[in-house]
């Protein structure tokens, strides 16, 4: 006689999905051992290179499938594996497998999830919440459909502290379509970057997404046979199929594992809180019982569904420890203590013990004497020792878990579990012993005592055999002696420990090459490559390889090509370990390679510098170079002990620099003497570099060798190096070196059967693989590389788009439309590249589809290099003119240069001024093709005579290519002056950058600036950038205009210039701006200034290299010695070095006095509507320019200063500014006194010295 759950399941068809899960795998062992379903659908993905079959397949050496394979050991054929995933459009699921599950299914239990807390939002979202809403859409679809079970988390509304069986929508800062409609509009990152928003108070992200989860039930699955299980902390199994059986350390379960394996002894807990602790075979059961009251209640479902009745919400079940048999923390630790004794480990590391804090400031505490201070200790015994440290990077993953899940082990949740306690009364006395759920009358005790036998059995991997226990309880009594030994003697002994390497399996490396970027383009062409690759266990620093005997007759009867890559290449290596991998592993691959019987070549990958104790290194052997045989040095690497082989290293080495390269050139001794039977050679690569072209540009995935000064320099961590930059780079790119190597290869065994032939044996031919003398390169060229060429915060170009949505300048038009974006398409190119760097699609494109060009590119340093400014500023231009003259709608192109392009002369027109230069743009340009960027650069002083730095050089040969190139298109220039904040659009006073006044605006603020070079009687050509932005535009509208007319007309003109500076009408000088500042200084104030701001101003340079001796220098060192007596480090002087350098350098635009003439622009204006005046504002006649530097000064202080523009602020620096204020006037009163003194001093002294000479 069958229960009434038993006869429901009968011959029914289940779809799983999460069925490889912990959860998914109880619940379908059950269903198989229990009951007589028909058929089970498990939605399941292939994972580290292990197809979906194969997965199922190895449930037969699964030991939660041990039970259930005595009793059916064909059980796997009445499941099925669906390729897919829920992360995954469509879950991934293929036509022909939706139309199976749409027609047969009947029973649905979506257990699948993300458990990771700290899981990426995108990722959890797309798993847990769009998942959910693909599999009820799949399951509304399937014709025959009875239950439906979505297993969420009693976790899911944390936020409140009691949780009764509802829906909580309110908590959730956002609806689950808005949020998912998101996810499709934003980029992975910048909708991570909005998690802290849409969270609110959720802890993680895993807890928000299955929140949001639930909602998607509410919403979809109204009209469903459906419910929500909420299951507490799911832990290992209590009773089936068999006692403590788990898979994972999620939870509990890794304080329990890292307590008794002796590594954790502090987490965050409170004792006193509920530990809603589940085990996973009674949430099995929960799950099927669900499902069955679900369909049984489903025909009464139906018959209320009418048009006047509305469809009820899906039921929820709770399912933690109920108020009749609670269990706490307290408890939960307590057996953890007492079974330390009773199930020890063989494999525990010290004396197991747990002290539990619930503040994090005692944790802290704790932790750096339990954790931090030993783990510091053994990593210094594993140093000393040669072994690589890692007890204190471990801890800081354990500290980085605890305060991850702290949230659920100290607060105090309450459940209300009405419907989960209907359903149990429900069910039959054969029902509830068949599928048992009733928590009421689980023995803790018992169950915990099942979880650490199993814990230790199934995680530890350690036999429950009496001679294990034995060997353990041995151990755990040594451990508790040298325990209280430390205790008494505060840590006077420290264990050091072996660990294995990162306990990733063969197959498991091999799988993960699927997500490597080097294989990316081979994933693509082929999705399936790494079938065609077989793993080999093994070590080139073992004995016989560390091969097993089936591998190596595997190997021997099938390989015909060997290409030997492995190496140790740390150059401090200890002897004994380099000579075993480099040498003897090198000795063993030979001699492997001699009983292959199909060998065809071998390659020897051994390095350029093995003989660098030579200067000059032909394509030949050099035994001589060695102080021993290799034969003999390997035969006393046998006799004699690491230690003892490592401290004769220098006796060995001698004139060698370090362990690689003299065990390299050992292992070339090697190859010589065992390999010359065979059909081999020896490559000799420089020092390998990242890909250049094949399969990606750029690919590296080391920091060897010069790539660490690369990467040193670019993350601003490596300032000083050791480097002859006139030295040769034997640099290598690494897709050159394997093509090279594939190469010999070939060579080496087209060559083989000469050599066969030839009686007498040659030494294995050798190949020198670096810089050539016809294409040299030296480390300065390196170095200048690095320098001129290191990326741009690793910014997508997409991502940069996404970042102007929290861009302050773009804040009043994403009010008035939030999806601006939309508008703008990002393409992927620099001016500074060949062809701008854009694609052939992208180019396409443009071509065929802008209208207008606004070139507004370049790079403004002044002291940029000469062959930087040209790729971009005039190249770059020539480029775009170029593109634009392919565009068959162009309609306006603007070249924006500035108003200095032709500064070596005092009166501007706007008109072209090619006799200022040196050269013209097209042989300055084809110079450029030609020369060296060292010579370009080192050309400067002659190329530039006149102008006073590479900007207005470059800007100044850009006007000539307009001219010349842009000639026939509809062109014109734009000549701004120096560009500073906004005045009124889009909001006034916005600014992002320092250049030109705006760092003397802030430096004298913030109370560092005190002196600069300043003629104040100059005028100051500034211009608001909004009214450049307006001018640019309707520049590209004039040009437009008149473009029918200049068509028509047959000799073509050059492109007009709009000069864009003061006029004569409304003039400025820096008179004004400097008043301006000095009057605002007590309105606006920084709170962050550290001196009273006041400024001298000089034209001489003499002056100022005397003024700044006593305002700036004598002060920075005052201050930078106060820094070293706090022990901080000093700043002030370096921070002065740099200020006047940059005063220096754009001294001339400071103090030179230039006029122009803006005739151009003003019958541009003139033309104008005054609509379009209004909305277009442009003309600086009548701008008032108080008014606008107040604007100036009120947005650098917010968004170059940060300070918030409240009243609080303005109060905090106006009292910070009268503090500073009252210090300057003591200084100078000081100052003033110890002159006066000095003074009076002097003349009492020379009084005294007539007086004695009368």
């Amino acid at each position: 006689m069958i229960s009434q759950i038993q006869a429901f399941y009968r011959n029914k068809i289940v779809f799983i999905t999460g069925g490889s899960g912990f959860l998914g795998r109880v619940t379908i062992e059950k269903l198989l051992r229990s009951t007589e379903v028909k058929r089970i659908y498990v939605l399941i993905r292939p994972k580290k290179g292990v197809g979906i079959r194969d997965r199922i397949a190895a449930w037969e050496s699964d030991p939660v499938f041990s039970v259930l394979l005595k009793l059916n050991p064909k059980f796997s054929d009445r499941v099925t594996a669906i390729a897919g995933d829920c992360g995954l459009p469509d879950l991934g699921i293929s036509v022909e497998d939706r139309k199976l599950l749409l027609n047969e299914v009947q029973i649905v239990l979506h257990c699948a999830a993300t458990v990771r807390f700290d899981e990426p939002l995108h990722v959890a979202l797309d798993i847990n919440t769009r998942g959910t809403l693909l599999v009820v859409q799949l399951a509304k679809e399937m014709r025959r459909l009875e239950t439906f079970v979505h297993v969420s988390t009693a976790f899911s509304n944390c936020v409140i502290h009691h949780i009764n069986e509802a829906y909580y929508p309110e908590i959730l800062a956002c609806s689950v379509d808005k949020i998912i409609a998101l996810r499709e509009m934003l980029s992975n990152d910048l909708f991570d970057n909005m998690a802290p928003a849409l969270l609110g108070q959720f802890p993680n992200t895993y807890t928000f997404t299955k929140a949001l989860a639930e909602q998607v039930v509410q919403k979809e699955a109204s009209g469903l046979p459906a419910c929500i299980f909420r299951p507490g902390m799911i832990l290992a199994t209590f009773k089936e199929p068999i006692t403590g059986w788990t898979d994972n350390l999620y939870g509990p379960l890794s304080i329990l594992y890292g307590c008794i394996f002796g590594v954790l002894r502090v987490t965050l807990l409170d004792k006193n809180a509920r530990a809603h602790i589940v085990p996973v075979d009674y949430c099995a059961n929960m799950v099927l019982t669900a499902a069955w009251n679900t369909a049984v209640e489903n025909v009464q479902k139906k018959e209320n569904v009418t048009d006047k009745l509305p469809l009820t919400d899906p039921i929820i079940y709770n399912y933690v420890n109920s108020d009749q048999n609670p269990v706490k923390w307290r408890n939960f630790t307590n057996a953890v203590e007492d079974l330390r004794f009773v199930c020890p480990l063989e494999q525990m590391i010290w004396y197991p013990f747990l002290k539990t804090y619930t503040k994090l400031w005692a944790f802290e505490l704790a932790i750096l004497l339990y954790h931090i201070l030993p783990g510091h200790i053994i990593d210094m015994v594993l140093r000393l020792r040669g072994q690589r440290p890692r007890m204190i990077k471990m801890y800081d993953k354990i500290h980085n878990n605890i305060k991850k899940v702290s949230e659920f082990a100290t607060k105090n949740w309450t459940f209300s579990m009405n419907n989960t306690d209907r359903l149990i009364e429900c069910m039959t006395l054969e029902d509830r012993r068949l599928f048992e759920c009733d928590m009421n009358g689980l023995n803790w005790n018992e169950y915990f005592k099942v979880a650490v036998f199993g814990m230790r059995e199934y995680l530890a991997k350690e036999k429950p055999t009496e001679k294990s226990y034995r060997n353990a309880r041995k151990i755990m009594k040594r451990f508790q002696v040298l325990h209280r030994i430390v205790q008494i003697i505060a840590y006077g002994s420290v264990p050091a420990l072996i660990w294995p390497k990162n306990g990733v399996g063969i197959r498991d490396r091999i799988a993960k090459w699927d997500t490597d970027p080097v294989f990316s383009v081979l994933l693509k062409l082929n999705p399936k490559f790494s079938d065609r690759v077989t793993a080999i266990a093994g070590d080139c620093g073992l004995p016989d390889l560390g091969i097993s005997v089936e591998d190596r007759k595997l190997l021997l009867n099938e390989v015909q090509i060997v290409l030997h890559c492995a190496a140790t290449v740390r150059f401090d290596e200890p002897l004994h370990v380099a000579l075993d991998i480099n040498t003897r592993g090198t000795l063993l691959v030979v001699q492997l390679a001699k009983e292959m019987r199909r060998l065809e070549t071998f390659v020897h990958v051994s390095t350029a510098f093995s003989n660098c104790v030579i200067h000059h290194i032909n394509e030949a052997y050099y035994p001589d170079n060695l102080t021993c045989s290799s034969d003999k040095v390997l035969k006393l690497r046998e006799i004699l002990s690491n230690d003892l082989i490592d401290n004769m290293s220098p006796a060995f080495l001698k004139d060698f620099p370090n362990t690689y390269t003299f065990t390299k050139a050992l292992a070339e001794q090697v190859v010589q003497k065992e390999a010359s039977g065979l059909p081999a050679c020896i490559f000799r690569p420089g020092l390998i570099l990242a890909t250049f072209k094949d399969p990606i540009p750029g690919w590296t995935d080391n920091l060897y060798g010069p790539i660490s000064i690369l990467y040193g320099v670019a993350f601003g961590v490596l300032h000083v190096t050791l480097l002859d930059k006139k030295a040769r780079a034997h640099i290598v790119p690494v897709d050159y070196c394997a093509n090279m190597v594939l190469s010999t290869a070939w060579k080496t065994a087209v060559e083989n059967v000469q050599k066969m032939e030839n009686v007498s044996l040659k030494d294995p031919p050798i190949y020198n693989y670096a810089a050539s003398d016809q294409n040299p390169v030296n480390w300065l060229n390196f170095s200048k590389a690095v320098e001129d060429r290191r990326p741009k915060n690793g910014v997508s170009i997409r991502d940069r788009i996404a970042k102007w949505d929290t861009d302050p300048v773009f804040s009043v038009l994403l009010k008035l439309n939030p999806k601006f974006s939309d508008r703008v398409t990002a393409i992927a190119g620099d001016c500074g590249l060949p062809d701008l760097g854009i694609s052939v699609e992208d180019r396409k494109l443009l071509v065929n589809e802008v209208q207008i060009v606004l070139h507004c590119a370049a790079t403004v340093r002044f002291d940029e290099p000469l062959h930087v400014a040209l790729d971009i500023n005039t190249r770059g231009t020539l480029l775009v003119v170029q593109l634009a003259k392919e565009m068959r709608r162009l309609e306006t192109f603007v070249h924006v240069s500035t108003a200095f392009s032709n500064c070596v002369i005092h009166h501007i027109n706007e008109a072209y001024y090619p006799d200022n230069l040196t050269c013209s743009s097209d042989k300055v340009l084809k110079l450029r093709e030609i020369l060296s960027n060292d010579l370009i650069d080192n050309m400067s002083p002659a190329f530039l005579k006149d102008f006073p730095n590479t900007y207005t050089f470059t800007k100044a040969l850009a006007e000539q290519v307009v001219q010349k190139e842009a000639s026939g298109l509809p062109a014109c220039i734009f000549r701004p002056g120096l560009i500073l904040a906004t005045f009124k659009d889009p909001i006034p006073g916005w600014t992002d950058n320092l250049y030109g006044p705006i760092s003397l605006l802030l430096g004298y603020l913030v109370g560092v600036l005190h002196v600069t070079l300043l003629d104040k009687k100059a005028r100051a050509h500034i211009v608001p950038v909004d009214y450049c932005a307006n001018m640019v535009l309707t520049a590209a509208w004039k040009t437009a205009s008149e473009n029918v007319q200049k068509m028509e007309n047959v000799s073509l003109k050059d492109p007009p210039i709009y000069n864009y500076a003061v006029s004569d009408q409304n003039p400025v000088n820096w008179l004004n701006f400097t008043k301006a500042v000095e009057d605002r200084r007590f309105d606006l104030p920084l709170e962050q200034m550290i001196w009273y701001p006041f400024i001298l101003t000089t034209n001489k340079h003499w002056v100022f290299e005397l003024v700044i001796l006593f305002y700036h220098i004598l002060p920075g060192h005052i201050v930078d010695i106060l820094l070293r007596l706090r022990g901080q480090k000093p700043r002030l002087v370096k921070i002065y070095n740099k200020v006047h350098k940059n005063i220096r350098t754009v001294a001339l635009f400071a103090i030179t006095n230039w006029t122009f003439s803006m005739n151009n622009t003003d019958r541009l204006m003139e033309c104008i509507t005054s609509e379009d005046r209004k909305l277009f504002e442009c003309d600086m006649s009548g701008l008032c320019w108080d008014k606008y530097f107040e604007v100036a000064l009120f947005g650098m202080r917010e968004y170059l200063g940060k300070e918030k523009p409240t009243e609080e602020s303005f109060r905090n620096a106006r009292k910070v500014i009268k503090r500073f204020y009252l210090y300057h006037r003591i200084v100078l009163a000081v100052a003033c006194s110890t002159v006066v003194a000095l003074i009076w001093l002097t003349i009492r002294v020379i009084s005294g010295l007539l007086y004695y000479e009368q």
